[in-house]
């Protein structure tokens, strides 16, 4: 009878410790941003190849902060930068200035973690596939900031 008892308590710690270190349900998203943090670089919008029409990067840090280097309607790159949170499959953030994204993101990341494909939750669906990629460094060094620009349209 101890026997079954000492296999009976042994399961039940073992189940405990295996449900306690699951590592992809953190409450305040810290955990789930480990998957995502990272360079990423717009390769595709609507199914539409983006290249030469318009450039778009994003560094996605562990502790949940975000850098978007965007060149949409100037030939310059504008920075924004902010927080964001994943949630179950779903990405969303805000602005340092306060301001949300436009929308939040179901997502898909690739089974080897270099394709990260949003698809907005608002009216449209938007599609957008990102890739992993380190963003040029002239990029980074001297981007205009929000602050240095009128207005700025945001892609997320």
């Amino acid at each position: 009878m101890k026997k079954y008892i000492r296999a009976i308590v042994a399961t039940v710690c073992c189940v405990i410790a295996v449900t306690a270190c699951d590592k992809n349900k953190g409450d305040d998203g810290r955990i789930e941003n480990l998957k995502l943090a990272g360079d990423w670089g717009l390769v595709t919008w609507e199914d539409d190849e983006v290249s030469g029409i318009f450039s778009v990067y994003m560094r996605l840090q562990e502790n949940g902060r975000f850098e978007l280097y965007q060149q949409l309607t100037t030939s310059w790159y504008e920075k924004l930068t902010g927080s964001y949170k994943d949630s179950d499959g779903t990405l969303s953030g805000r602005y340092s200035d306060g301001e949300p994204w436009v929308s939040s993101y179901d997502y898909e990341l690739s089974a080897d973690g270099n394709r990260l494909v949003l698809t907005s939750q608002s009216e449209g669906h938007e599609r957008s596939v990102y890739e992993r990629t380190s963003i040029p460094s002239d990029i980074v060094v001297k981007p205009y900031t929000k602050s240095e620009v009128e207005s700025v349209r945001r892609v997320l």
